[in-house]
């Protein structure tokens, strides 16, 4: 028990602190298609070369009035959406939940703002510059409730870095309980979607070579997967158990 959901660290910020940048974290209770996560990061995707289609005009019937298009409703949060932080905020020690689910994070250290910025079609004006001191954490700790998973899960975010030490990206982990995303270390580099009791699936992409990259893992109940800007990075490994640990902490 007593483990903190965090961004930037894991073991409730002991360990696996990170150094380099991180923007536009979203956490879901499902697993994310290859697609989503891609729409997910706003991730650019060189289209496969289509033919042009010919054109086939068919004449509107004379006296047929042209039907009016009545547009969706614009509905709350995403299904599934369980926090998203933005990294807009530019100053202070507070990350906002955009999700609509108030699940505000509290930086542990001294912040530091960045106008570094991936590749992404997302608007976007800030990213969050982790110093290998600093983490974030839940400002509540009773939202820490809201990240034990039990049918599925996504982690995703962007990130900048050329560390080394397994830093933590996003993690729920303390002691071989919960789950957590990071990065392998030495000239490794690559992603892993680490969780309690089982196997480590590792990416097959060098992810801390000082480019931004969106990272994402997942868990359907069934599988666990990594996928690497956009793209499926490792083959699923099947796994049926939860991750969730009821008293871990949940960190960036």
């Amino acid at each position: 028990s007593g483990t903190t959901f965090l961004l930037g660290s894991y073991n409730n910020g002991g360990e696996g602190k990170l150094i380099g940048n991180i923007d536009e974290v979203k956490v879901w209770n499902q697993a994310r298609t290859e697609a989503e996560i891609r729409s997910d990061g706003g991730v650019a995707v060189i289209p496969t070369a289509t033919p042009t289609p010919t054109l086939t005009l068919t004449p509107i019937p004379s006296g047929t009035p042209i039907p009016t298009l009545t547009p969706t409703p614009t509905t709350g949060a995403a299904s599934g959406l369980v926090a998203y932080w933005k990294m807009e905020e530019g100053s202070g020690g507070t990350l906002f939940d955009s999700s609509g689910n108030n699940h505000t994070l509290t930086i542990d250290g001294t912040p530091n703002w960045s106008s570094n910025l991936p590749p992404t079609s997302i608007s976007d004006t800030q990213s969050f510059l982790f110093d290998g001191a600093t983490f974030a954490r839940l400002t509540n700790s009773s939202d820490n409730s809201f990240f034990d998973f039990t049918t599925g899960l996504t982690l995703e975010a962007w990130i900048k870095t050329t560390n080394t030490n397994d830093p933590g990206i996003v993690s729920k982990w303390t002691s071989g309980n919960g789950y957590m995303m990071f990065i392998t270390g030495g000239a490794n580099g690559k992603i892993e979607n680490n969780f309690a009791g089982g196997t480590q699936v590792s990416g097959n992409t060098k992810v801390n070579d000082g480019n931004w990259h969106y990272v994402a893992i997942t868990w359907d109940g069934s599988q666990r997967a990594v996928y690497i800007d956009g793209i499926l990075d490792a083959t699923p490994l099947l796994w049926n158990t939860s991750p969730t640990n009821s008293g871990t902490t949940f960190l960036l």
